[in-house]
């Protein structure tokens, strides 16, 4: 396996050498044409990144509302 890297700049991020084995993601994948491969990565990304934002904001609602029930 070859080194891997991600690095950032304050407007991108760069990924180098990285490999994903979960089946899911190989299976999308494979079903995405190559000429849009590049841009289906992308739309991954963003996708997975908003749903973890929403999901850390809902625990974190969660938590102060658990903690206000307590008082």
């Amino acid at each position: 396996m070859s080194a891997s890297s991600i690095c950032f700049t304050d407007s991108a991020v760069q990924i180098t050498g990285v490999e994903l084995h979960h089946p899911d993601v190989v299976q999308y994948f494979h079903t995405v044409e190559e000429e849009d491969l590049e841009r289906a990565f992308e739309r991954a990304v963003e996708v997975g990144t908003f749903c973890l934002q929403r999901a850390s904001a809902c625990q974190d609602f969660d938590f102060v509302r658990r903690q206000v029930a307590r008082s």
